[in-house]
């Protein structure tokens, strides 16, 4: 048992049910799940017979100025990858990492209301040395519902696309969101 909990406190990934990052792993017993640990050292946990509902950080403060968030559930993140490869891409709001969206990662859709602000808030894209291949990788936020957990996003105000053509090089790509 202690070489576990060793592995364990040098292991450097992240853990995720159904998409959405665990802070703290839940102490519990869970029945017919898929897991995987990707190159990264990862864990993705598919639990489709179990519900995870994603918080914001505790460590989270709002904007300087201002002291409302934007409602949760009515702003998204969504990923959706072709195929894509090499492609890591850290997703900052209001110069905050909120994300990091890796190329051949399962479709990811996060709540990012609780980052964002009333006013203009920044979106960027920063893109991490590597070279891209394959399909497209796209990123998108935006205003939209959720029905019966279905995302539907209106008109996404970010729509970033990472292409195989794209520069090896990284860099940066910034959107500017204003919410009344």
């Amino acid at each position: 048992m202690s070489s576990l909990m060793l592995m364990m406190s040098a292991w450097a990934g992240s853990i995720y049910i159904n998409n959405i990052p665990v802070q703290t792993p839940p102490v519990v017993e869970m029945k017919n799940v898929t897991v995987r640990i990707d190159a990264e050292g990862n864990i993705w946990i598919d639990a489709p017979n179990y519900q995870v509902r994603e918080v914001a950080p505790p460590n989270y403060v709002p904007a300087a100025g201002t002291n409302s968030v934007v409602p949760v559930g009515t702003w998204w993140l969504v990923t959706e990858d072709n195929g894509s490869t090499g492609s890591v891409i850290d997703v900052m709001v209001n110069g905050q990492v909120i994300r990091r969206v890796i190329s051949g990662q399962t479709q990811l859709i996060m709540d990012v209301g609780p980052y964002l602000k009333q006013g203009t808030n920044e979106i960027t894209m920063l893109i991490q040395p590597g070279a891209p291949g394959g399909g497209v990788l796209n990123i998108y936020v935006g205003q939209g519902s959720n029905a019966s957990g279905t995302i539907r996003l209106e008109a996404p105000s970010v729509r970033y696309a990472r292409r195989s053509a794209d520069s090896p090089e990284g860099g940066l790509k910034t959107y500017t969101v204003t919410i009344p």
